[in-house]
Formats: structure tokens, C-alpha cells, sequence
């Protein structure tokens, strides 16, 4: 056991070193002095979405941004409600917005249908989400500012998870998944993204858009890891743009949506990437054996639970509370000891299931990977 224990408080210091590192490195938005205001195109595939469309194009009928320099695409993907029925309705109601609703025919898919729109679009700063997402007044506004620097290619925004009860401890681990994306950002090792506040250049996306077909998901990921492998330096993290999504209603959901992403690590192009989560996976195994071992062994191992647990807590504390301020997500750090005693099992278990059963796991309806 010594051997054992000697390994658990290694990766568990390595760990807090990695994350104290990436916690000093994490700064904070800047203002824009001078407003630019850039033609824009929005690219919002959807499929199944007619309970979020209204409130997504409500909202971007209220952008304070000159709607003449805007366009919006939204791209069914084979919808088999009222989506785009309803997506007809609503750009009527809604004209001052440069409106149009694509269709993809032969083929499926999220990236076949992001593929479509950022071709049909018209001009060079691309904004993406999804429709079940509220995007902030200013999000367009905020969104293209980072572009008045010629090499800045990509820029990666906030997601905000809404919701109550169970939903908060959803919302705030995805709130430290977030934060610790942008420290890396800022560290140089854009290794996560999230499809829901992406915005880029249409030639670089075109250029490197994700190939990976295996997977349903995972554009956002794939194109920014593509785009890093050439020059981590071209992508950004713009902590002012924002938009609000509620987080997953239960815990079948939640699990559902952590292992479709989880379960596209091995296929990352990006090895840092890779060692990252392999890092975050074997240290919270290890504190799960321990955890398990002092339950039915000895105190002893429950005590070394604890202690190790409190190393690693303090380095994710930092970084999440960072974030959550920039973010206006204070509140939910009252929930981060419970998270943090949580946060290990649900890593355990998320893992069990991306390793024996991602295979039966269904996104909008379609395995979340092919057989191929």
C-alpha cells in the first residue's frame, strides 16, 4: 500500500500544480474602447427545436447590433416535429432580421449541416450556437470584437447553464469544465470548445472543419484542436460573450450529454489534449479506490480521502470561482464543497459507461457514434 499511496499523492500533486499553473495564467475580459461592427453571419443548425426556436430567434431580433450587417442561417437537420414549420412562421414575425432557413437533404448530421450553412454564408466572421441557447443582447456586438485582430481565426465564448435544484450542481460543473477551457486558452492549449458560443473565419473553418465521421458531436472540439495543431496562438477566449442554456433536466440526461462528450478523447488530434483528460480520469480513480478502501478497510484510507481531496479542491476553487465572476455565477459556488466530494464518482462512472457502453448511447435521436 505504500507503493499505492506514494502514486495517489504524486498524480494528486501533479494535478494541483497543473491546475495552480493554469489558475496564474487566467486573466481576465477586456473592454473594447471602439466599436466594431463587422458584417456577421449566424450558422445555427437544429433539429427537433420547435420548444427553444421562438426564444432563440427572439432573442436575436433583440441584438443590439445594426441588423443590416447581420445574417442568420438556421439549417434543418430532418426535424421530425414543427421545427421548421414554426422557424417559417417566426422569420415572418420577425423581418427585420436577414432570414434564411436551409435544408439538409441527402445527408445527416450536426457537421453536415454546420458544412452547409458556413458555406452559404456570406460573409467572413461566423458566429455559431445552438437553438436551445438565449444568447445576451450583446452577444453579437461582443462576439466579433476580438476580430479587428487580423490573426485572431477563432474565438470561443461563455455558456451560462440555467436551472434549479439538481440542475445547479449540473450547472456548475459544467461551469468548471468551462473555466478550466479558458485557462487553458490563455496557457496556449486550446483544448476544449463548445459549439453552443463559437465564432471564427469562414475560410479557416472551411479549412479545418472536422472530418472525423465516427462521431455525431464533436465539431467544435475537433475544428478547434485542427486549428491548434497549426497555431494555438490564433484562437481566443472572449469572456464577453455570452449566451444562457438550460442545463440537463436530470441526472440520466446529464450523464447522457458528459459521455457523448467524454467518449471523443481518444480521437482528439491534439495529444496535450488527450493527456489532459487521462490526468483528470486517473487521479479521480484513484481517489475513488481510496475512498472505497477506507469504507470497508480502515479510517486510515478515509482520512488520506479527505486530505487528498482538499489538495486537490483548492487549485479547482480558484479557477472555478474566476470564472464564475466573470461570468455572474457566484451563486453556485455554495454548492462546490458538495460538487467537489461528487465530482470523483461521477468521473468514475461517466468513464465505466464512455468505456463499455457509449456505444448504445443516442443523441437527437441517432447513436452517438457510427460502427465504422
Amino acid at each position: 500500500m505504500t507503493i499505492f499511496l506514494f502514486i495517489i499523492l504524486l498524480t494528486t500533486l501533479g494535478y494541483a500544480i497543473f491546475m495552480a499553473w493554469l489558475f496564474a495564467g487566467m486573466g481576465k475580459g477586456v473592454s473594447f474602447k471602439d466599436e466594431y461592427l463587422p458584417e456577421v453571419s449566424i450558422v445555427i443548425p437544429f433539429r427537433n427545436e420547435e420548444a427553444h426556436l421562438e426564444t432563440l430567434i427572439s432573442a436575436l431580433a433583440r441584438q443590439k447590433y445594426p441588423h443590416h450587417c447581420m445574417e442568420v442561417l438556421l439549417i434543418n437537420d430532418h426535424s421530425e416535429d414543427h421545427s421548421a414549420v414554426l422557424t417559417k412562421e417566426l422569420s415572418g414575425r420577425f423581418p427585420q432580421l436577414n432570414f434564411q432557413l436551409l435544408t439538409l437533404e441527402q445527408k445527416t448530421g450536426k457537421k453536415n449541416a454546420l458544412y452547409l450553412g458556413v458555406r452559404e454564408a456570406r460573409h467572413d466572421i461566423i458566429l455559431q450556437s445552438d437553438a436551445d441557447c438565449k444568447p445576451e443582447d450583446n452577444w453579437v456586438k461582443n462576439s466579433v470584437q476580438p476580430f479587428r485582430d487580423p490573426k485572431i481565426a477563432a474565438s470561443l465564448g461563455m455558456v451560462r447553464m440555467t436551472g434549479k435544484r439538481v440542475q445547479r450542481i449540473f450547472a456548475l460543473e459544467f461551469l468548471s469544465l468551462q473555466a478550466s477551457g479558458a485557462a487553458l486558452v490563455q496557457r496556449g492549449i486550446p483544448v476544449m470548445a463548445n459549439g453552443a458560443n463559437l465564432a471564427y473565419r469562414r475560410d479557416v473553418w472551411l479549412r479545418y472543419h472536422p472530418e472525423v465521421k465516427r462521431w455525431a458531436s464533436g465539431d467544435d472540439v475537433f475544428f478547434i484542436q485542427q486549428l491548434a495543431l497549426k497555431d494555438q496562438r490564433t484562437i481566443h477566449y472572449n469572456f464577453r460573450s455570452c449566451v444562457d442554456t438550460a442545463a440537463p433536466d436530470n441526472t440520466r440526461s446529464f450523464f447522457n450529454q458528459r459521455v457523448r462528450w467524454g467518449s471523443k478523447t481518444p480521437a482528439y488530434p491534439l495529444r496535450s489534449a488527450q493527456y489532459i483528460a487521462y490526468l483528470v480520469a486517473g487521479e479521480n480513480s484513484l481517489l475513488v479506490i481510496y475512498f472505497f478502501l477506507g469504507l470497508f478497510l480502515s479510517a486510515d484510507y478515509m482520512a488520506i480521502f479527505m486530505a487528498l481531496i482538499a489538495i486537490k479542491s483548492i487549485p479547482d476553487y480558484l479557477i472555478t470561482h474566476s470564472f464564475a465572476k466573470q461570468s455572474d455565477q457566484q451563486k453556485l459556488m455554495r454548492l462546490f464543497p458538495l460538487a467537489a466530494l461528487l465530482y470523483p464518482f461521477y468521473i468514475v462512472v461517466s468513464g465505466t459507461i464512455i468505456v463499455f457502453g457509449s456505444r448504445s448511447q443516442r443523441w437527437k435521436g441517432r447513436p452517438i457514434q457510427s460502427s465504422d
